[in-house]
């Protein structure tokens, strides 16, 4: 039987984010035509690190707090 870790649904959560996220920019990148399209692919990407970074260190946070 497999060991089951409480806290796996981060992990998850943080890959659906990175993938999400990294799919938005790249189709923002995509248009030649509209000038926001810069600003909010980079809003995208500062979002899409800060949550996925949040979520690996809620992930870690048992090995960090007991050392």
């Amino acid at each position: 039987m497999k060991k089951y870790h409480p806290k796996a649904w981060l992990w998850w959560l943080a890959m659906f984010i990175l993938i999400l996220g990294g799919a938005i920019a790249y189709f923002l990148s995509q248009q030649k035509v509209n000038p926001d399209a810069r600003k909010l692919m980079s809003i995208t990407v500062l979002l899409t690190l800060i949550g996925t970074g949040i979520c690996v260190i809620s992930a870690t946070a048992d090995r960090w707090i007991q050392r």
